[in-house]
């Protein structure tokens, strides 16, 4: 018998396999492709390198004979404390999931169906109504975009992260996950950027219009502790140039997602609109020495100061007063440069001034998430990099923000603007600013 079994074939040549341990605990991507996963979160190696959502869903309790009192094994020990965070940090106390859940899944996946939802049930409805949007805006929001995102992993990023920054300006405590999700978001969108592929403009511009939306939020959630208008001002340039490269294309933009909302968002022709400045503003951008520093970005000033013009000049127009809010919120698309950031950055004199009067119109919009205590926390910072020399010139902008309400602020704005109007010979022109 003993013989027999030695010298049969199989046995002397099937190799003895090397014993080793198998995880279960990878992602679902790693699973799917059938590679090895390192099993880190919130994303794993892989799942970085190509770009794509990386998913962990913890595996199925094994049936076991052992009693409820029974100590856990450290697998188990994991799952239970993913689902215990999660019902502390990820959700409100009264939507605790992991008791309905059929398979236990972790923190940071209960995390994405809680943004997920609150992206369709609250914060479409939050910015329809603070953009003043129509609703077949709030169809392409809840209908189209998300589509788009199950499409394109960094517009997911996008839609997560406001959604995060939504929750934590409504009440809810999100904690570290809110600078996670929105450097997450940009990041991909920027290595997106550098791509260039055509098939991915439709989302391209669904999330940069995103990020534009809520970056006042955003930077205020992330104690961002620069000038939050700076990003307000910025964001928008790269909405501008995506449009630019899809204008001229078949059919328009329609058929390529979130036409209503750049619209809305992007640009709008004043039409007629005279350009009305107040004296104390045309006297602070003037230049009148060649050496001035502020020489090489005359166009950018000059754009930027028409802007802020004609918003004074809708004051007098009342069948555009109605429109004024759309016009603000359009301002940076329309009138911004990627020089005239440049120059609020650097903390320059006139950019700075002509940014004070913005944030006076800003304040004209709705008291909601978006842009709470964005006025007067920049404005308080621009004070005090000017200082006195130019403390006259940002006067009217800021006994502006001082009206106990929108109409007593147009009022008084309008005020400003007729009495510039009186004295000059020629107002519904752009004073020479550079003589």
């Amino acid at each position: 018998m003993s013989t027999q079994q030695s010298g049969s074939p199989s046995a002397s040549k099937v190799p003895r396999m090397r014993p080793h341990s198998k995880s279960r605990k990878g992602c679902l991507e790693c699973k799917t492709r059938r590679v090895k996963c390192d099993e880190a979160k919130p994303q794993c190696r892989n799942c970085d390198r190509r770009n794509v959502v990386c998913v962990y869903v913890a595996a199925a309790k094994r049936k076991s004979h052992l009693t409820s009192t029974a100590a856990l094994t450290p697998a188990a020990e994991e799952v239970a404390e993913d689902t215990r965070c999660v019902g502390q940090a990820a959700l409100p106390a009264e939507a605790r999931l992991g008791h309905c859940c059929p398979v236990s899944l972790c923190s940071d996946q209960l995390l994405k169906l809680r943004l997920m939802h609150n992206y369709d049930s609250a914060m479409v409805d939050s910015l329809v109504g603070a953009l003043q949007f129509n609703t077949s805006v709030s169809q392409v929001l809840r209908k189209e975009v998300p589509e788009l995102a199950f499409k394109h992993p960094f517009l997911m990023d996008t839609l997560l992260s406001t959604s995060i920054i939504h929750l934590e300006c409504t009440g809810f405590n999100m904690g570290p996950r809110v600078l996670e999700y929105r450097y997450n978001a940009i990041r991909n969108l920027r290595r997106e950027l550098t791509k260039g592929q055509e098939q991915s403009l439709p989302a391209l511009i669904a999330a940069s219009t995103l990020l534009s939306a809520t970056s006042l939020a955003a930077d205020r959630v992330t104690n961002y502790q620069g000038l939050w208008i700076t990003n307000w001002l910025a964001m928008p340039l790269g909405s501008r140039a995506l449009l630019d490269k899809r204008r001229g294309q078949a059919h328009g933009r329609a058929q390529y997602g979130m036409p209503p909302t750049v619209h809305a968002m992007g640009h709008i022709d004043h039409g007629p609109v005279p350009v009305l400045i107040p004296e104390s503003l045309a006297e602070a951008l003037r230049i009148c020495d060649e050496n001035d520093p502020d020489v090489p970005f005359r166009v950018a000033l000059d754009t930027a100061a028409e802007g802020i013009g004609k918003l004074f000049g809708m004051l007098l127009a009342p069948h555009l007063v109605p429109w004024i809010q759309l016009r603000v919120r359009a301002w940076p698309f329309t009138y911004g440069s990627a020089k005239f950031v440049e120059m609020v950055r650097l903390g320059r004199p006139r950019a700075l001034v002509l940014v004070t009067y913005y944030l006076a119109f800003l304040k004209l919009l709705p008291a909601v998430w978006l842009y709470d205590g964005v006025v007067e926390r920049d404005m308080r910072k621009i004070g005090e990099v000017l200082g006195e020399e130019w403390a006259g010139s940002i006067e009217i902008a800021r006994a502006s923000v001082m009206a106990e309400n929108p109409e007593e602020r147009v009022a008084f704005m309008k005020q400003q603007v007729m009495a510039s109007q009186e004295a000059d010979a020629s107002p519904s022109s752009l004073p020479n600013l550079y003589s």
